[in-house]
This record gives structure tokens, sequence and C-alpha cells, in this order.
């Protein structure tokens, strides 16, 4: 079953800024080529996955696939939106798309027909198509089966449930997850008001300015006058103070600074490597639960039962 934009938005095409505009502001054209280049598979309809699925249309994604062959009963109606009483009795999936698919006329949904007969669930052939999978509350042994399918093959998943007043949120992105931007700050500048003639030299920002940079970043300088040879280069820092660091040059042989000069921030990509649920369940630290609440610190740990 394909709803409207059956052709869907590929990574080549042009953005409709008019339609995006404000999540254009907040990620920038290139995450937006890249969500839209991402066919997304979704697998659970309730009242959790009828909102992911929802959200994930209205980003302009390449594709949305849905897999839910539950029945809908009168449960179902307290939560899911998209489900009514002449709903009753049919598969969730069949009977959430075509609301779904009104919802943007670029990104084409799909029901995966396979993993029905005899409740057999989706094969590793499905499953691999797709470059996002998303099971909302799904029972822990299938998340395991997903994700172990998943993982190998680099393919993002999330999973999360919802239990009453509770919910959990499980991501494994692989095990070489590229963030161009980790940050998602603007990049620093500020003007140079001292260069050092010494082994490293000594960088300060002009009087009563913080640099805001932290020891690793990497910085273009350029326009200083007298010590021209620091210009035009890339130096990954030191910092030794709030308005001054050290790059690795040495330039006791060098001119002097006379005046001017401005630093800029180079941002740098962090590749992330992420366990499959099956590790995470057993050996992710302590330092890998997210704080919602700084004021109640213990409370991830306590939660994770």
């Amino acid at each position: 079953m394909v709803g409207a934009g059956e052709h869907g938005q590929g990574q080549g095409e042009k953005i409709d800024e008019s339609l995006y505009s404000r999540q254009l502001y907040v990620m920038g054209h290139e995450a937006q080529k890249r969500m839209q280049a991402s066919d997304v598979l979704i697998i659970g309809l309730g009242g959790l996955g009828i909102e992911v699925a929802k959200n994930v249309i209205l980003a302009g994604v390449k594709s949305v696939t849905l897999f839910d062959p539950t029945p809908t009963t009168a449960v179902d109606l307290a939560s899911q939106f998209y489900l009514s009483e002449k709903e009753l009795g049919q598969a969730r999936d069949k009977a959430s798309a075509p609301k779904l698919a009104e919802l943007n006329p670029y990104v084409p949904v799909h029901i995966l027909e396979g993993g029905r007969e005899g409740g057999r669930g989706l094969s590793e052939e499905e499953v691999t198509k797709f470059r996002v999978v998303c099971a909302t509350n799904q029972p822990l042994a299938e998340q395991l089966r997903l994700n172990a399918v998943t993982h190998p093959a680099e393919i993002a998943f999330i999973s999360s449930e919802i239990r009453g007043l509770c919910g959990n949120v499980f991501c494994d992105f692989g095990s070489k997850f590229l963030v161009t931007d980790p940050t998602d700050e603007p990049a620093v500048t500020a003007m140079i008001g001292s260069v050092t003639q010494e082994d490293p030299a000594v960088v300060s920002v002009l009087e009563e300015h913080r640099h805001g940079l932290e020891t690793g970043d990497v910085v273009m300088i350029t326009e200083v006058e007298g010590m021209t040879e620091v210009n035009n280069h890339e130096y990954k820092i030191t910092v030794t103070g709030p308005s001054s660091f050290q790059i690795p040059l040495n330039t006791h042989a060098s001119p002097p600074y006379l005046r001017g000069g401005y630093l800029q921030q180079i941002k740098q990509p962090l590749t992330l490597s992420f366990l499959p649920l099956s590790m995470a369940l057993t050996s992710s630290p302590a330092s890998d639960f997210v704080l919602a609440d700084f004021a109640k610190m213990d409370r991830p740990l306590l939660l994770h039962l």
C-alpha cells in the first residue's frame, strides 16, 4: 500500500523550504538532506508508535513503512488517535496508513506485508532493507532479535516503550556513527590580543574576553601582524586559562607579535560507537545514563531495574 507522494524525496532532490522552514533553521540543509534519503521502518502502531510515525513523516524522510498486524481493540481507541470504532478488528497498520499518508505529500507510506503468516515476525531480509528501524512497545525478546539483525548491518535501531507513567528509549546507531557537529553551537570567533615567543606559543584573546574553547578544539588563526607564520594554519589547542591557550608551534625565533589577528574554531567531526542492546543491558556503565533532572542525580540508576 502506498500513500501520497508515491516516489518520495531522494537525497539529490531540492528541499521544499516553505514546508520544512522551521526544522531547516534548527538542523540545517545537510541534516535535512540526510533525512530525506532515509527509509524508515516503524514497528508497532499503538499510542506511542502512531506519534512516532506522525512526527517522522512530517520531518520529511524518504519513505515510511509500517508493520503492526495486531487487530484494533477498544483499548487502542484511548491512545491511538487515528483509530475509531469502525476500525475495530482491522490490523492497526492498515487502519492507520491512509490518514498518515495525508500528512506529507513528499513521504510515501507503505505497509510491510511480510511477517504476518502465523505471527512469525519480520525476517532478516525484510529488516535490512531500511536505513532506520524504530520498534515501539515490543517485547524485550523481539527488541533483542531485531537489534541482532540491525547492529552488524550498521542500521540505526531505536526501541521505545511506554508503561503507564514511565517509559524508556534505546538507541543503537552502529559502531561508526559520524557526528558532524558534536555541540550544535556556533563556532567560536575571537580577536587575538597577543602571541608569545616560546615553545609552545601561548595565544591570548583581548583583555576581559573569554575564548570559550576547550582543550582539543581546533582553531584557525588569521591576520596576525608581525608573527605572520602563525597565520592560515589549523592548531589543536591546549587551554591554559579562560582567555589563553597553547598552540603546538615553536615561536622562539619568530618575529614578535605586533597587533591584530582573529581566531576561528574549526568544528571537528566525532565518530561514536554504540553498543547493541544485548551488551547495553549487561555492561553499560553508569555514565551512559542521561540525566534529565540535575537535582536528582541518582534517579536514572534507581529507575534502571
